[in-house]
């Protein structure tokens, strides 16, 4: 049996032995997979969920990486046949009929009426701390909350039975462990001061008393409630149980708690003012789930978001969801009519009919009438009355102990003990990364086929329109104003048409309901109502952000937007700015610096306001400057040990480092654009940015303006060359060499001669004349040692290029003396991104030489390092080394499996592998199909094309597993 501990730890052991669960990414996959056991689960939902701030490509490399590490982890060979997962290419799902125990399970089960106390204890003694302490996702800090919450329910329910029995101990026991779990609970507090005065101990139940009054004041700023003051002063003589105990037990029933809250079953109806809105409400269960939650927790709660984002409508809704929770009603006040800051206590006291009295101000004779009622407020629209909202708010909350107060505002309040829900836009589809076939189930598609249908009665999501939908609610980045604009004009426009005038959706997305505000009646005038509340300096700040594609650092902002009213100091705080109105969106994960990104909507109308205000070529350049320095910095460790760090880093900057090429290209600025290729090529090869690396970089050095025999050009022809040599485009690739040589050589710059003559010997080796290209190769090797640090790479290179040619000449033997030391010289630099190949080449020879143990460890470190750099291509050539291994074993079924699963990924990323390795790659594909005949050849290479990338090397590591053959990091 399977038992998992999720609460207070991280904890898995099958039939009492320790099951190892190796990465928190795999941990947190798992975890996630089990609190939800039986839903079947969409990759992409999945990859979005657990690396929200990774790209849609990374996020879903990560996936596959933590779910082959779950998978080995609970492989079914070592759990008596167990399948625990249910996977396929399209969804992942914990399989409910498995043999397992899980602690989670047994705080959520229901606990009936039946239940005696021992059952209840059992239950709540599965609570052994906050779900996954340590991690720090947002899905785990939801479902924490919630079980805390289901957690505390229970507990309630099992101090009121220990004190209706006058089981003390107990009593003492559960009331403190409750209060240690750092919460402020009034419940745990009264069963105490219950349990102190049966005792007789009125001292104790005075300072349990004053323990309660001074963790309230010290962590939520408000005093007690009235009924645990009543009960207080009950106690406090001990009459009560001198007369009969029974009559002090039934106190404790007639005190409202928290928990109390919570139950569906309670039906009655609640008197309120909520507005009815005329249109079905779409989607959004989660985050309607999350906000009743914090409700239960929290008497302060902001709905925040960007315009438009639907924060009114989802307060409606989550209001009306919860009317049981408050006897004495929801009120709905609506601050976006208002102008005057000091009218906001009237139009509270104006919605509950309350009447100003003599001597005293409306917020006091407010405070006075709500003192004792259980209420909900929903203030909407505050942020034009900010300062207004908060000081009433705030007084309203320490003067009225069951008062809770719900808003709405592009910008927080700022007040003590106030919690944010950062309203997200709606899920809509990504066209590059989601199926068509898939689009109906994002709600942003759901929202424009709806309010399209109302307007056009046969208006229906077809296979002919889903694409154009899909893109549409994409591009207007899922804001449910934008979409609701877009879809009223289905009555005169094709959806095609409508998403192909995006680019001019200010103009586009107009005519919004009449009896609507000015300001929700076009998407300009939606963002023109919080542009216009910025100060000079955040208007010039969101106007130059605007130049950031893919988001920014607060360095990034720092280097590009100053100028004017905005300096050095000012920027953090204009940042923070801009993030509490909503404007831009921060995103912080713990350790690291804070990363900020714009909706694309905001993004376009912040640059016309550049435009008009005549800075955009003056900021763009800024910005061109700072990412040709960023990428500069990042080549050089690209070979060193850091190297996965700064591929990650560059990658998160890959849609800036685009958009700065392109404006290099756009300004005529040769130099920035050479610098650039020189610098990212590797990054853009390694990471499979092949566009990029070919398109991109042939376009740059064919370019008028970079022709000048300079320097910078004789690096970016040299680098380029290779890179694209490497991703299989021969033809062309000699040229830019030879020009690199030649430049170098007339400058004397040293470095790039001894690299261009061995990238030019590899070339010619493996296409042209051996001899001479082997003569190359030496040549540029003796140049890079003579290098000495610097050339530590190219020693490397150059080996392991040497090797290549006496591979192919059938000198084994002397290859792998090459490979090997072309394998120390990368080690010693740590030089990740070659030593990856140098060691699947030095693999490839030790098969050769019968020494397949050697072979699988060469090849299986190799597979860890491509993992780590996310080099797709390599990864392809990891699996099809695997597929040779397993041929020399005699194993040809499960070679052309893998060797059709390579095939399949090649095609996905658009690229062959390296010339080097095709060789071995369509030599051995043709020993599979002799050996297994056509017919069965065939069908093990359908079905290896329809495994996913870690299906295959699953496939392959347990193919050797099963051989008794180590294996190396990618088993632990």
């Amino acid at each position: 049996m399977l038992e998992i501990r999720l609460l207070g730890q991280f904890d898995i052991q099958h039939n009492g032995l320790p099951v190892e669960v190796p990465s928190r990414s795999a941990q947190s996959l798992l975890a996630y997979l089990l609190l939800n056991t039986g839903i079947s689960h969409r990759r992409e939902k999945l990859a979005g969920l657990l690396w929200p701030e990774s790209s849609e490509a990374n996020a879903r490399s990560y996936l596959r990486k933590a779910l082959w590490q779950v998978r080995k982890s609970l492989a079914a060979d070592r759990m008596a046949g167990e399948e625990y997962l249910l996977a396929d290419d399209i969804t992942i799902c914990f399989n409910p009929k498995a043999d397992y125990w899980l602690d989670a399970d047994a705080i959520r089960a229901r606990l009936t009426e039946t239940k005696s106390i021992e059952e209840q204890i059992e239950a709540v003694s599965a609570y052994q701390g906050e779900l996954l302490p340590g991690f720090y996702e947002e899905w785990v800090l939801l479902e924490r909350e919630r079980l805390r919450a289901v957690f505390e329910h229970k507990l309630q329910l099992l101090l009121d039975s220990l004190v209706e029995e006058g089981r003390w101990a107990e009593t003492f026991e559960w009331g403190e462990r409750w209060i240690a779990l750092g919460s402020m609970p009034e419940p745990a507090y009264r069963a105490l001061m219950i349990a102190h005065a049966a005792l007789g101990d009125n001292a104790k139940v005075a300072a349990t008393y004053e323990r309660c009054v001074q963790t309230l004041r010290e962590e939520l700023a408000v005093e007690p409630s009235e009924q645990t003051l009543a009960l207080f002063k009950e106690l406090r003589d001990g009459s009560t149980f001198q007369s009969d105990p029974s009559e002090m037990v039934a106190i404790l029933k007639t005190v409202p708690t928290e928990t109390e809250m919570l139950p569906p079953e309670y039906n009655d109806q609640r008197v309120t003012n909520l507005p009815i809105p005329l249109t079905s409400f779409i989607g959004r269960e989660d985050e309607i789930n999350e906000i009743k939650g914090m409700l239960i927790h929290y008497r302060l709660l902001t709905l925040t978001g960007a315009g438009g984002s639907g924060k009114t409508r989802l307060a409606i809704q989550v209001a009306s969801e919860v009317q049981n929770m408050f006897k004495d009603g929801i009120w709905w006040i609506d601050l976006g009519v208002l102008v005057e800051p000091g009218l906001v206590p009237q139009a509270v006291a104006k919605v509950l009919d309350v009447q100003e009295a003599p001597n005293k101000t409306l917020s006091e004779t407010l405070a006075f009438a709500l003192r004792s009622r259980q209420i909900l407020l929903v203030f909407d629209c505050c942020e034009h009355l900010l300062d207004a909202c908060a000081q009433l708010a705030e007084y309203l909350l320490k003067a009225c102990p069951d008062l809770k107060i719900l808003t709405t505002s592009r910008e927080i309040l700022g007040v003590a003990g106030e919690r944010i829900f950062l309203v997200p836009t709606l899920s809509s589809p990504d066209p590059a990364q989601v199926r068509p076939s898939d689009f109906h189930a994002f709600d942003a598609v759901r929202l424009f086929v709806e309010r399209a249908a109302t307007l056009k009665s046969d208006f229906a999501l077809t296979d002919q329109n889903t694409p154009a939908i899909g893109q549409l609610c994409f591009g207007l980045d899922g804001i449910p104003l934008a979409i609701e604009l877009a879809a009223a004009r289905v009555q005169a426009l094709k959806v095609e048409q409508i998403a192909g005038r995006l680019d001019d959706r200010f103009q586009l997305l107009t005519g919004g309901s009449r009896t609507a505000l000015p300001r929700h009646q076009t998407l300009r005038a939606t963002i023109d109502w919080s542009y216009d509340l910025l100060s000079k300096s955040e208007n010039a700040m969101l106007q130059r952000l605007s130049v950031f594609t893919g988001g920014w650092s607060a360095a990034a902002a720092e280097s590009v937007c100053l100028g004017g009213e905005i300096q050095p100091n000012d920027v953090l705080d204009i940042l923070s700015q801009l993030a509490s109105k909503s404007l831009i969106l921060a995103e912080r994960k713990p350790g690291k610096e804070a990363r900020y990104r714009m909706l694309e909507t905001i993004r376009e109308y912040a640059s016309e306001k550049l435009a008009e205000a005549g800075e955009e070529t003056v900021v763009r350049d800024n910005h061109l400057n700072f990412f040709v320095l960023l990428a500069e910095e990042a080549e050089p460790e690209l070979f060193r040990p850091d190297q996965v760090l700064w591929l990650n880093r560059l990658e998160t900057e890959h849609e800036n480092l685009r958009a700065a090429a392109a404006w290099s290209l756009e300004r005529k600025v040769g130099t920035a654009a050479l610098r650039l290729v020189g610098a990212l090529s590797w990054f853009w090869s390694t990471r499979g940015h092949y566009y990029e690396a070919r398109e991109l970089s042939s376009q740059i050095l064919s370019s008028p303006i970079t022709m000048e025999r300079t320097e910078v050009r004789a690096k970016a022809l040299s680098i380029a060359g290779h890179v694209q040599w490497v991703l299989g485009k021969e033809a062309g690739v000699r040229p830019l060499l030879e020009e690199a040589l030649d430049i170098a050589t007339e400058i004397n710059n040293k470095p790039i001669i001894a690299w261009s003559r061995v990238f030019l010997g590899a070339l010619t080796s493996t296409y042209g004349d051996s001899k001479e290209g082997m003569a190359l190769i030496e040549e540029g090797l003796k140049e890079c040692r003579a290098l000495g640090s610097v050339g530590q790479s190219g020693v490397g290179f150059g080996l392991s290029f040497l090797g290549d040619g006496v591979f192919y000449q059938g000198d084994y033997q002397r290859a792998q003396e090459l490979y090997e030391k072309s394998v120390d010289a990368l080690r010693e630099v740590q030089d990740l991104n070659f030593l990856a190949y140098a060691l699947r080449r030095l693999s490839h020879t030790a098969r050769h030489l019968g020494d397949l143990e050697k072979a699988v460890s060469g090849c299986n470190e190799s597979l860890n390092l491509n993992l780590d750099l996310g080099h797709k291509q390599a990864v392809a050539a990891c699996i099809s080394g695997f597929a040779c291994i397993a041929l020399a074993r005699g194993e040809a079924l499960i070679a052309a499996k893998l060797f059709g699963s390579v095939e399949r990924q090649l095609e996905l990323i658009g690229f062959s592998l390296l010339p080097t390795d095709s060789v071995e790659f369509e030599e051995n594909v043709a020993l599979a199909r002799e050996q297994l005949g056509e017919e069965a050849f065939a069908a093990a290479w359908a079905e290896g094309r329809t495994l996913a990338t870690e299906q295959a090397i699953a496939l392959a590591l347990m193919q050797i597993t099963q051989e008794g053959v180590p294996l190396g990091p990618i088993q632990q």
